[in-house]
């Protein structure tokens, strides 16, 4: 049987214009309206699963990519016609150490 390895966490609230407005061991790049990408800089933390909540109301739907990379994820926040908008947002990646 293999070895379980611990999870650990990194959560993080990012401002509407890409700054990070707590938490720490990640980057944000906003590169469009709306489209952020966010890179774990912790060391040796492999992204396993990513959950995001908006906070805002002005942002009524929230996404990412599907498939986040070992070291960071996509997100892009949209109003209620689909269109993208910027707005302050919340993660929590949970991951395990490489």
């Amino acid at each position: 049987m293999e070895k379980r390895r611990q999870p650990e966490i990194i959560a993080g609230r990012v401002n509407s214009d890409g700054s990070i407005a707590a938490g720490d061991g990640f980057t944000v790049q906003k590169t469009a309206t709306g489209n952020y990408v966010v890179t774990i800089t912790a060391p040796g933390f492999r992204v396993v699963s990513v959950t995001m909540s908006a906070y805002v109301t002005a942002v009524t739907a929230f996404g990412g990519n599907s498939a986040p990379s070992a070291t960071g994820f996509v997100a892009w926040t949209l109003n209620t016609a689909g269109s993208a908008v910027d707005g302050a947002w919340g993660f929590v990646a949970v991951g395990v150490q490489t």
